[in-house]
């Protein structure tokens, strides 16, 4: 038998969730890779403003989702709308059925609305006060646990990618949430909070003899 025809014979592929996706007939193993397009427009009838209409291309990714094995999963996502910009880009590792380590580069655990998915936005966009105060994506590694009662997950972050720091460490953060509930049959509680502290430059690095005498420098014309 082939390489071509082993391959087909071991991988299924089919269409999920909108992904392309290829599967071992075992389950242990499996590639998805899919895109996204979003476009915002609007047209305004002047009254007393003059407001502009037109139309912006807000987001434009491709992203890809591999299985490798029981415990460990990877996903890149890449967005070109306006330049390249990391979204996700990942290593889970799941330590049991409630709960996973992750490291990479993901959104923070600070609220619902700050780790939800695009697919999952209840309006065009997030809301300005999550835009004002959460602290959206970095680097850094976490621990996520779930079960019917209790979700909690905290890490450490780096600073922001993009973010120059000219002197001394790049700074970091420590951010963590915890949601309690539970369902009575006509009834349920719901309780949950986050924080998030962080120091934005941690040690600033005098500049050295040389430098200073070259700051004294008068410029040349």
């Amino acid at each position: 038998m082939c390489i071509r025809d082993r391959a087909q014979t071991e991988l299924n592929a089919y269409m999920d969730d909108g992904l392309v996706t290829f599967k071992s007939r075992d389950g242990q193993y499996s590639f998805r890779v899919g895109g996204r397009l979003a476009v915002d427009g609007a047209y305004y009838i002047d009254d007393y403003t003059d407001r502009s209409s037109g139309a912006d291309l807000s987001s434009a990714r491709i992203r890809i989702f591999s299985k490798l094995g029981s415990k460990l999963d990877v996903k890149f996502d890449i967005d070109f709308a306006s330049g390249v910009s990391i979204k996700d880009a990942y290593l889970r590792w799941h330590t049991d059925r409630a709960g996973f380590l992750r490291v990479g580069h993901f959104a923070e655990p600070f609220s619902a609305e700050n780790i939800a998915s695009t697919f999952d936005y209840n309006f065009i966009n997030k809301s300005a006060t999550n835009e004002a105060f959460a602290p959206g994506r970095a680097l850094g590694v976490s621990y996520r646990h779930y079960s019917n009662y209790l979700w909690g997950e905290g890490g450490i972050f780096s600073q922001k990618i993009g973010k120059s720091h000219s002197n001394g460490d790049m700074g970091w953060g420590v951010t963590a949430r915890l949601l309690a509930r539970y369902t009575g049959e006509n009834w349920a509680v719901h309780a949950g909070g986050a924080f998030s502290y962080r120091i934005p430059c941690l040690l600033y690095t005098s500049p050295s003899p040389r430098d200073r005498q070259k700051s004294r420098m008068p410029s040349s014309a």
